[in-house]
């Protein structure tokens, strides 16, 4: 729907709001270039290959997902840089933006993703949620735990651990009460 009012905004031939995408893509570029190789590097290679072994169609539907996304981006931030949109900014008076803020922001804001997604993986939470998804995917299996919440009491607690070996691949549903 944002998407949808920055397009007819854009269509009408607003600089103001080309500007303010621009600016939000060059964010969110950002954002996906740290995220991108920190998350391959935190999800066990191991776990990516049996990924893609067992769910080819869904890790190449995803790969492409994110690869057209990403060209789509970097090419819409080329247009609304081109110069005939710098030059119509200029003729208008209106100052030009630098691209180092938002690539900032961005990669700052992706680190701190990253950091925040990296706390399951060193929490002491993080044994009782293995326990447990050890419990409910059977003997056998890897673990890899993603996702992981607790209550401010920390005496509730969730996960979605992904259990795999050479045959199965599932995510495992996890809670528990101390």
């Amino acid at each position: 729907l944002i998407s949808v009012f920055f397009g007819l905004w854009m269509l009408r031939g607003s600089l103001r709001i080309a500007s303010l995408v621009r600016w939000l893509l060059l964010f969110g570029l950002a954002v996906s270039f740290i995220t991108l190789p920190l998350d391959l590097f935190a999800t066990p290679l191991e776990l990516r290959l049996i990924q893609w072994r067992l769910e080819p169609l869904q890790m190449l539907g995803a790969t492409l997902y994110y690869v057209v996304d990403l060209a789509v981006r970097v090419w819409m931030v080329a247009e609304l840089g081109s110069a005939s949109v710098m030059a119509e900014r200029d003729r208008m008076g209106r100052a030009v933006r630098s691209w180092r803020l938002p690539l900032l922001l961005g990669g700052s804001f992706g680190l701190l993703i990253f950091g925040y997604l990296l706390t399951p993986k060193y929490s002491s939470d993080r044994a009782e949620a293995l326990v447990h998804a050890r419990e409910a995917a059977g003997p056998g299996h890897a673990i890899h735990i993603d996702t992981l919440s607790t209550s401010i009491s920390r005496k509730n607690g969730s996960a979605k651990p992904i259990a795999w070996n050479d045959t199965t691949l599932k995510e495992i549903d996890v809670k528990w009460n101390r």
